[in-house]
C-alpha cells in the first residue's frame, strides 16, 4: 500500500484530478492527466510516488492510495 496517505483537502479534489482518465491507466498516465486538470502540485506528486505500474480502475487506484481497504 502506499505509504503516505492523501490530505482529505487533497482527496476532495481526486475526481476533478482525474477525470478523463481511462482506465486501466499507468502512473505516468494518472499523473498526466492530474497535471493537465491543473492538480495541486502536492497531489500530483503522490500520484509520482505511485508503485509503476497499471490501474485496471478507480478503486485500484483509491486502495493503492490507502483510501479503500483491497
Amino acid at each position: 500500500m502506499f505509504e503516505s496517505r492523501i490530505n482529505e483537502t487533497y482527496l476532495s479534489k481526486l475526481p476533478e484530478a482525474l477525470r478523463g482518465v481511462d482506465f486501466p491507466a499507468s502512473r505516468d498516465e494518472l499523473v498526466e492527466m492530474a497535471e493537465m486538470n491543473g492538480a495541486a502540485p502536492v497531489l500530483a506528486d503522490r500520484l509520482k510516488d505511485l508503485p509503476d505500474r497499471g490501474y485496471d480502475n478507480i478503486s485500484q487506484l483509491l486502495a493503492e492510495l490507502g483510501i479503500l481497504e483491497a
